[in-house]
């Protein structure tokens, strides 16, 4: 559900979405890994290669990245 939000057209809700899962990945926690495990990656990739740089869902999108990627190596 996060996933799909994160994803949405409407800008607002991609945003919060984002950065609710920035929250959710800020820690090695249970919910880190079932993102990761989930299609965050893609949902990452996703909205870099189909937004423009004005959007305000990469900033988080990106922190999101940084979190994930300074986990454990399965998570990618």
């Amino acid at each position: 559900m996060l996933l799909s939000a994160a994803t949405c057209v409407h800008p607002a809700v991609r945003t919060e979405a984002w950065w609710t899962i920035v929250h959710c990945v800020s820690e090695l926690s249970e919910d880190a890994q079932t993102l990761a495990g989930n299609g965050v990656f893609d949902a990452i990739v996703g909205l870099m290669t189909t937004t423009d740089a004005s959007d305000q869902a990469i900033l988080p999108a990106v922190r999101t990245l940084g979190h994930l990627s300074s986990g454990p190596l399965s998570w990618m």
